[in-house]
């Protein structure tokens, strides 16, 4: 059976595999590129600067141009862990990987990914709410299909293309436009960094489905608990360019103890640690657009 050391490395790759594929938000850490993160809440994020173009002389040739690559430092400021025991009556050395795999999958799918997307989408909401980009409304199905068009229409103006753009729009919102729309609502492949999946698109926008559990306008932590939940009113939809927002998450280093070493109990012991956040550069928040629920709904 794999060291400790190794079960653990195992268990952060598998982790942060299940994020990168499982979260609605996960297309957001393709914007990241080739981040350096060597353990902790700091992140360092590649930047190129470069030249425009200038003039061609017939006697000079060319305007020498400069690129400059930099990397910009980030801290994450959600910085999440827990800390599970699995009884060593319960699961022996040889199927512990197994037992381990499923409890810490089952803990990232239920808890951890929801609250990542829940808290991504609050940002990007709460980004748009502060360049006055939010329209609160209650919507109908015969009021859906102009809002949309009146917030992509605005998106594309400030980001000065179609091409790119995205619509996150909670699924209650999404069965509202079917009803509005009916066939009309196009397939299209999505990328997301390695994956592919097909996805509905409004005039070839592609629309990511949230559960309405995840887009809300508040966020907030149990002070006895310290879970994340959200409230306030439902966020029908996002629109932005998918470039627009930079969305990091790592699992930080992985600890395993087997019964032998943890003095807690006669247990496997696991400690879970969780590092994510999500940046909007200042010149991309004019291109980001959202629309609610009215207050009190």
């Amino acid at each position: 059976m794999a060291n400790t050391i190794e079960m653990a490395t195992l268990f952060q790759t598998q982790l942060d595999r299940q994020i990168t594929q499982d979260a609605t938000s996960n297309f957001l850490e393709a914007n990241a590129g080739q981040v350096i993160y060597h353990g902790g809440d700091t992140v360092k994020i590649p930047k190129i600067d470069m030249d425009g173009l200038a003039d061609y002389s017939r006697t000079t040739g060319y305007t020498q141009g400069g690129v400059t690559l930099s990397y910009e430092t980030f801290k994450m400021t959600q910085d999440r862990g827990r800390s599970f025991n699995i009884d060593a009556m319960d699961v022996d050395e040889s199927n512990f990987l197994v037992t381990a795999g499923n409890v810490m999958g089952d803990f990232q799918r239920t808890k951890v990914i929801p609250e990542i997307d829940l808290y991504r989408w609050n940002k990007i909401y709460t980004a748009a709410n502060g360049k006055s980009h939010a329209t609160a409304a209650d919507l109908t199905k015969d009021t859906i299909v102009a809002a949309l068009e009146k917030d992509i229409t605005a998106v594309e103006d400030a980001a000065g293309t179609h091409n790119g753009l995205v619509i996150v729009m909670n699924t209650l919102t999404s069965a509202l436009l079917d009803q509005a729309i009916p066939k009309q609502l196009n397939p299209v492949e999505f990328t997301a960094g390695q994956i592919h999946t097909q996805v509905q698109a409004y005039n070839d926008i592609p629309i990511i489905k949230v559960s309405s559990s995840r887009m809300k306008t508040t966020v907030s932590k149990d002070s006895s608990t310290q879970a994340i939940a959200g409230s306030g009113q439902d966020i029908h939809w996002l629109i932005f360019p998918q470039f627009a927002p930079i969305a990091v998450s790592k699992t930080d280093t992985v600890r395993i103890f087997d019964p032998t070493t943890y003095q807690g109990a006669n247990a496997w012991h696991i400690d879970y640690r969780k590092f994510h956040d999500i940046w909007i550069p200042e010149n991309r928040l004019t291109a980001i657009y959202a629309h609610t629920a009215a207050a009190g709904k």
